[in-house]
């Protein structure tokens, strides 16, 4: 069942109540003083009264829409929240994610082998194909995919520096190399080293490399340099990882018979503590606020059907999140403004938005523009249901002049510019993403209802285009007709 959020209408009701300031008396124009009203993790200001639509479903997600006004700002602000963060792993030559308590799985390409990964500071996740012998990288979301580098060694490990400039990862025949985020050139760090990790400076390689009968710490700069050895006992390190204030490592400790996680202090090696993690244990990598690890975990030393964790420092919680190898941990995503100064979508003011969250976090945002801002809507016309049905809106103007929407927090937005009077807008009501963007002609006042068939929920309307999820126009010539999963809004069918 569909349910208002009370808090939040509240705030919607109150950026209502202050949405307008008279101005002196006589023949002055009336000065309007810009409001701001609060919505999850965003922070919306305007001038004039907004008309304000909230609906949510019980599975998390919360769609606020907002129209008729000059909006002039939106900033999304996530602050240090672990849940607005997301870990990834290897699964069987794909990769998974884990975010907001969801698993999905965004880059799963025939040919592609994905063995390391890592996240950037910049929204891009990064990893080392063994498939194709190349670093690369796209967005959290698996969209943009592109070759960072294609040296023809066989990479293993990757690791990104905090300012993205620099890409470190090693070779299985062994060798750690840093290379630019452009073109094939590299430096060799070190011939013999292997699983490179970065410091949190971004200054600074951890690494490991065989001395005798075992692998031990070493550390280097990564601008190059003579490696220097960090540990000297008598277990194999492997995996090390810094903590977030850089003055712990944490790596394997195999003694041949069982892989535990140990933690060193980084300026000198020496042993600080053991980690409650069971003793098959292996690739720690730290939450950023330093509190948690993320770490794959085997039932043998043998390193067979290896599943994903989440636990607490001290091994005090513990929680499964799916299978597979290699987990790493985002940093903390930072403010961006969409609407604005220096905005992603907009840097002047727009006339209404769609903002679908997950808890408080965005899930995806739409915002447009319109002739006249005070005339503008966006008006739900069929609400989710459990997650079982699409939330639909339909956008409105006197004439909506551009559109921008995006499903990930750093993916660039996609352009849409109907000239028409209304835009039909579907919402997944279980993850939160725009699924279609359909501008259409109003006939004789009416509106376009759906009508469910055994394909999905039915639309029929002169529709200039229609663009899905990813920004794809399915109908560049236009339709008369689209269809749309019942489920979640994809559009299954257009027709001309």
């Amino acid at each position: 069942m569909v349910r208002y959020i009370a808090r939040n209408m509240l705030l919607l009701a109150g950026a209502v109540a202050l949405g307008s300031c008279g101005g002196a008396a006589g023949t002055q124009s009336v000065q309007q003083t810009p409001s701001m009203t609060q919505i999850g993790e965003a922070t919306i200001s305007y001038a004039g009264t907004m008309k304000p639509s909230l609906l949510a479903s019980e599975y998390g997600i919360t769609v606020a829409a907002m129209a008729g006004t000059s909006i002039s700002g939106f900033v999304v602000d996530p602050g240090s929240k672990l849940s607005d963060t997301a870990i990834a792993w290897c699964n069987r030559g794909a990769v998974d994610e884990y975010q907001h308590g969801i698993t999905t799985q965004p880059l799963d390409t025939p040919g592609h082998y994905p063995d390391g990964v890592a996240y950037g500071h910049d929204g891009h996740l990064y990893y080392a194909d063994s498939g194709l012998l190349a670093i690369e990288k796209s967005y959290y979301d698996g969209s943009s995919l592109a070759t960072v580098n294609n040296d023809a060694l066989f990479p293993g490990e990757v690791a990104v520096a905090p300012n993205g400039q620099t890409v470190v990862y090693d070779d299985y025949f062994g060798g750690v190399f840093a290379c630019p985020q452009t073109g094939n050139s590299h430096t060799t760090l070190d011939g013999s080293g292997v699983e490179p990790t970065i410091s949190p400076a971004g200054n600074t390689v951890c690494y490991c490399k065989q001395v005798g009968s075992y692998y031990q710490l070493f550390t280097v700069p990564i601008t190059g340099g003579t490696g220097a050895q960090l540990t000297n006992d008598l277990v194999n390190h492997y995996y090390p990882t810094y903590s977030p204030d850089g003055n712990y490592i944490v790596c394997d400790n195999d003694n041949g018979s069982a892989r535990t996680l140990q933690v060193y202090f980084a300026p000198n090696g020496v042993s600080e503590s053991s980690v409650n993690a069971g003793p098959f244990a292996s690739h720690a990598c730290f939450s950023p606020d330093g509190h948690n690890l993320v770490y794959e975990y085997s039932s043998s030393y043998s390193g067979a059907n290896p599943a994903i964790y989440i636990q607490d420092f001290y091994g005090t919680t513990q929680q499964y999140i799916g299978t597979g190898t290699n987990p790493t941990w985002s940093p903390y995503l930072s403010a961006r403004t969409f609407v604005g100064s220096g905005g992603a979508m907009f840097t002047s003011p727009v006339a209404g938005f769609i903002f679908p969250q997950i808890q408080t976090g965005l899930a995806s945002l739409l915002t447009f523009t319109a002739t006249t801002p005070s005339a503008a809507t966006a008006t739900a016309v069929q609400p989710g249901t459990n997650g079982n049905g699409p939330f639909v809106y339909d956008v409105h103007a006197d004439d909506v002049t551009s559109i921008k929407y995006t499903n990930s927090y750093y993916v660039p937005a996609t352009t849409v510019t109907p000239g028409v009077s209304d835009t039909l807008v579907t919402v997944d009501s279980s993850l939160g993403a725009i699924q279609a963007v359909a501008p259409f002609v109003v006939t004789r006042g009416s509106k376009v209802k759906p009508v469910r068939t055994a394909s999905g929920l039915q639309y029929t309307a002169h529709f200039t285009g229609v663009w899905d999820a990813n920004g794809k126009n399915l109908a560049p010539s236009g339709a008369s007709k689209i269809v749309v999963d019942g489920t979640h809004g994809k559009v299954v069918s257009v027709t001309p």
